[in-house]
């Protein structure tokens, strides 16, 4: 089973266009570059991004936030082999780790 887990700093938004890809509970409307290099990349290779198929609350969608708390993103991603998608059960965020940084 491949799995790809990393900080792709990847905003991967909600077009329909995703879908063979990606869910649609992403936090984000639009993709940005990063997020296009990377449904590239996992289309390329048969892979899912597996935190859009799952709808939770955004503040479980979240990855990442500035020092600020003002500006929230969602850019750490879990890419799976298609075929193995039925064995993820769940994916999202867990908050609550003080590590000095901005991840969760």
């Amino acid at each position: 089973m491949k799995t790809v887990l990393g900080d792709f700093i990847a905003k991967v938004g909600k077009e329909s266009c995703l879908h063979p890809a990606c869910g649609g509970h992403s936090i984000h409307n639009e993709t940005n570059h990063n997020g296009k290099l990377m449904l590239n990349f996992a289309m390329g290779r048969d892979l899912a991004l597996m935190e859009t198929w799952y709808q939770h609350k955004d503040i479980n969608k979240v990855t990442w936030r500035s020092t600020d708390n003002k500006i929230y993103n969602q850019v750490d991603h879990t890419l799976v082999d298609r075929r193995h998608c039925a064995n993820v059960c769940d994916v999202r965020s867990m908050r609550g780790a003080e590590i000095e940084s901005g991840h969760f």
